[in-house]
């Protein structure tokens, strides 16, 4: 499955981290499983920056690598399922290039929390890689 998952401005270090390393782990929603995509949405750039592979998921918070992305979710998500997922970077977007405009356009509908991509707004996603 392929998931839209939101970040916020206070993620910045660890995105970075995630550029640097390849990798990162983020806090899991409890949907999203090993093996899935997830497209991260950066906040303030207002676009989809980058597409990564679930490459672990469960991964509990005293093994998750530090900085962790925590994405703008619901807190009810964050107590009930408090785990990890460990990210593979896979792509990474040219700024702007998957501006919310487009997203919504292609069926996006909020930028809150985790969304499950739907095949028009897969369809955009990878035609622009």
């Amino acid at each position: 499955m392929e998931w839209m998952v939101i970040t916020d401005a206070s993620q910045a270090e660890a995105l970075a981290a995630l550029e640097a390393r390849g990798t990162a782990d983020c806090r899991q929603n409890v949907f999203i499983n090993e093996g899935d995509t997830v497209y991260l949405y950066a906040e303030p750039s207002a676009c989809v920056r980058w597409k990564c592979l679930v490459e672990k998921e469960g991964v509990s918070p005293e093994e998750a690598a530090q900085p962790a992305i925590a994405p703008v979710s619901d807190a009810n998500n964050r107590e009930n399922y408090p785990h990890y997922m460990r990210l593979k970077l896979l792509h990474t977007f040219p700024e702007g290039a998957l501006p919310l405009e487009k997203l919504t356009e292609s069926g996006l509908p909020n930028v809150k929390g985790s969304t499950l991509i739907r095949a028009k707004l897969l369809k955009l996603l990878q035609a622009a890689e």
